[in-house]
């Protein structure tokens, strides 16, 4: 197929477990294999980094399969206001999350407690 216009932005955000987390020139974080590579997110054990990144949304499913990780942080993405329903269900070993106050304490299966500086010692309520 022929496309006309400018070809989407895309900027590199996170890569673990041979996934790497993309924003689209729309603000929104997606998900996709590596170059080279074929997604695993169980193999992704790291913390995951997406402050100050101009994030507005999340793709469906963008942390599915995420078991491992035990930090993410989402601070300082003001455009975000909202956190879709299911997006942390799979992150069975989350520990701490970062993000502003106001959403610590709506998120859907999940509950926070401030330890400080926008940092929430977090459980998975779905264990």
């Amino acid at each position: 197929a022929l496309f006309s216009g400018t070809a989407a932005q895309t900027t590199l955000v996170e890569n673990c477990g041979g996934c790497e987390f993309l924003k689209s020139d729309a603000g929104e974080l997606y998900r996709q294999d590596a170059a080279g590579s074929t997604c695993v997110p169980g193999d992704c054990n790291e913390n995951l980094v997406f402050s100050n990144q101009g994030l507005t949304s999340f793709s469906a499913g963008v942390f599915d399969g995420l078991t491992l990780v035990r930090y993410i942080s989402l601070y300082n993405n003001t455009a975000v206001t909202s956190y879709p329903d299911g997006l942390f269900d799979s992150l069975r070993s989350l520990q701490f999350l970062r993000l502003e106050e106001e959403h610590a304490y709506t998120l859907p299966n999940v509950s926070c407690q401030d330890v400080g500086k926008t940092i929430f010692r977090c459980k998975n309520l779905l264990e």
